[in-house]
């Protein structure tokens, strides 16, 4: 990388925020978790810098524990990625534990592929026989052969070809490098997205980004290093993850981690992930991510710590999202008007909310006809509080009720007549509770629908 480095950017906002925490597993004897990945069925693979074996666990079992999925000879596992549909890279090497480096020559990237369903299969795609310590590794988007590794000790971003075995230096530079003798860790978590390389450096606790472009199968630097932010005090980046909004999710020593908005928002916020009344202290939280499968996990943010902890964050609306809920009139009882309309309580309105979503049908909004819908969509701002809604239109009757305390919020409750209580949505999360019907796994809005025979 040229030594073109864009700073100007400040420091992270200092907000202290809670989320529901939930210890989902934590190693009996200590085991230092240092990388995951999430399998297309939810399950997740661990790796260790204290073990050679690589582990599987099921994060929703009601008693989870470790699989061994593969036992690799005489090394032990860092960062680890996925490359194709179930199929990974992950780093491996000899560490010597007093210099807290690979041991020269030790350092192998291995290909395993768990797609077929039966019994893995494991090779070595490449050795970096230059490598000084490698620790994140990152897929390249569109390149399911390609995968960079984050060589910390060095400073560098190598490029390993997982067919061919061919390795190559991407790019070095002042920005990736610790700037400080061993054991200092230099760039550590690195993933590419949209025409972008992003990656932590711990030692300088930064956050940054840089262009880059691919051809010939070959990754090449396109522009200057950005840099988005800097820890605060002596926090530390690690690995990090990308949510579906675009925000990064950065584990954060020595005990939170760090949400970084988009930099078209700002630099972001930076606060302990303590639930009230439950709370899972991060000790040394190594890396992050998302669960697969059903909107709750992919709602919940995994974490790994060097204490042997696994972490479930439940990050289910953030303070300043956008709520979407999307109202289908399916009402059918003639007795009462078949147009209707929500009216919102809780919310602090700006003037266009107010005037075109408050709900008061022939007041601020027309009424819902039959079969038809209205989104209503409005932000949260800075609230975390307790909302609730009702139908606004002459003879109809209801009230649900939600909560966004601790900047999330955890379902509206809709009590229907001769039901029990029901969750339809979430902050600009996906839940369709048409009635009788599965959830919509992939919508982008919540859709409350009202029953035929409501109230």
């Amino acid at each position: 990388m040229p030594d073109s480095v864009d700073n100007s950017t400040q420091k992270l906002r200092t907000l202290s925020f809670t989320f529901p925490t939930r210890l989902v597993l934590q190693s009996p004897t200590g085991l230092f978790l240092e990388n995951l990945a999430v399998r297309p069925n939810g399950k997740l693979l661990i790796t260790s810098p204290e073990s050679s074996t690589l582990h599987m666990l099921d994060p929703t079992a009601e008693n989870p524990t470790f699989d061994e999925v593969h036992t690799f000879p005489n090394v032990t596992l860092f960062g680890i990625a996925e490359v194709q549909p179930d199929v990974y890279g992950i780093i491996a090497l000899v560490l010597n534990v007093t210099t807290i480096s690979a041991v020269p020559g030790t350092v192998a990237i291995w290909r395993v592929d768990l797609s077929s369903g039966g019994p893995p299969v494991v090779n070595k795609a490449a050795d970096v026989p230059d490598g000084m310590f490698l620790d994140g590794l990152g897929a390249v988007p569109g390149e399911p052969d390609l995968v960079l590794g984050a060589d910390t000790a060095a400073g560098r971003v190598w490029q390993i070809n997982l067919r061919t075995g061919a390795v190559r230096i991407v790019a070095q530079d002042d920005a990736s490098a610790a700037g400080a003798p061993a054991p200092a860790f230099g760039i550590n978590g690195l993933h590419a997205r949209s025409g972008d390389l992003y990656f932590t450096n711990s030692q300088k606790k930064t956050f940054s980004r840089v262009p880059i472009s691919v051809c010939g199968g070959n990754v090449a630097q396109a522009g200057p290093i950005q840099v988005l932010g800097f820890a605060n005090g002596t926090d530390e980046f690690d690995d990090f993850v990308f949510d579906a909004s675009g925000r990064v999710w950065a584990a954060t020593l020595p005990d939170t981690l760090t949400l970084f908005f988009p930099p078209a928002q700002g630099n972001g916020m930076l606060g302990q992930l303590n639930a009230p009344g439950n709370p899972v202290e991060f000790d040394s939280p190594t890396s992050v991510a998302f669960g697969r499968g059903g909107v709750a996990q992919q709602h919940t943010l995994y974490v790994t710590t060097q204490a042997g902890q696994l972490i479930a964050v439940d990050t289910t609306g953030i303070r300043s999202d956008v709520f979407n809920l999307n109202v289908i009139d399916r009402l059918t009882n003639e007795t009462m008007l078949l147009s209707t309309s929500i009216h919102w309580y809780g919310f602090q309105p700006n003037n266009s909310w107010a005037d075109l979503a408050d709900g008061v049908a022939m007041v601020t909004q027309c009424p819902i006809t039959t079969n038809h819908s209205f989104l209503y969509k409005f932000p949260t701002f800075h609230q975390a509080d307790t909302f609730w809604c009702e139908s606004r239109s002459r003879t109809q009757r209801d009230t649900s009720a939600g909560d966004t305390r601790d900047y999330r919020n955890t379902g509206i409750q809709a009590e229907y007549k001769d039901e029990a209580v029901r969750r339809i949505g979430g902050v600009g999360r996906s839940s369709n509770t048409v009635r009788d019907s599965a959830p919509n796994e992939t919508s982008t809005n919540s859709d409350y629908s009202l029953p035929p025979n409501w109230p």
